[in-house]
């Protein structure tokens, strides 16, 4: 498959899911029920997320009530880029708490807040992507690209959708 070939898959069989959990978060009628069901990865049936489901439950657990307890923290950010560090800083120490979930848990949170992504954050499964399309060297250790660095099909996406697309597509590209 081709970039162009991937990008269509991804715009016809993946996006619509991904617009579909955005949008179920950015509807949750508090910050209290976004900052819940976020931390414990959960969908709009009530079940994990399958890319979430190893994750222990004593660790969903302290995540959810490190958010909690940051509430008013979190409202404040006043931008993604702040969002996802301060996501980070509460989450990355807790043990089976990895890059994924810190990205995933501030995109939902984001969605109900209103504030979206303006780079390409990067996790294991993102890294892997920009790897095979060249757009990071092995031992490049970056935590995000910026859009002005993708081939030009990708910068017309959203840089969710790019997170996503590298991610499920790691394997083809």
């Amino acid at each position: 498959m081709n970039l162009a070939a991937i990008i269509r898959h991804y715009l016809q069989h993946y996006q619509p899911l991904h617009d579909h959990e955005l949008m179920w978060f950015r509807n949750q009628s508090s910050l209290e029920e976004a900052l819940r069901i976020a931390a414990e990865a959960q969908d709009d049936r009530g079940h994990r997320y399958s890319h979430q489901r190893r994750i222990k439950t004593h660790a969903i657990r302290e995540a959810t009530k490190r958010l909690a307890e940051a509430h008013d923290e979190i409202q404040r950010c006043p931008t993604f880029h702040e969002l996802w560090n301060v996501v980070g800083s509460l989450l990355e120490p807790i043990p089976g708490i990895g890059e994924l979930y810190i990205y995933d848990t501030a995109l939902r949170l984001g969605a109900h807040l209103g504030l979206n992504p303006e780079k390409i954050y990067l996790h294991a499964g993102t890294r892997t992507g920009a790897r095979k399309l060249g757009l990071l060297s092995p031992r490049d250790t970056r935590l995000w690209l910026e859009s002005k660095e993708l081939p030009a099909p990708l910068r017309d996406l959203p840089p969710p959708d790019v997170e996503n697309l590298l991610c499920i597509y790691k394997d083809r590209l």
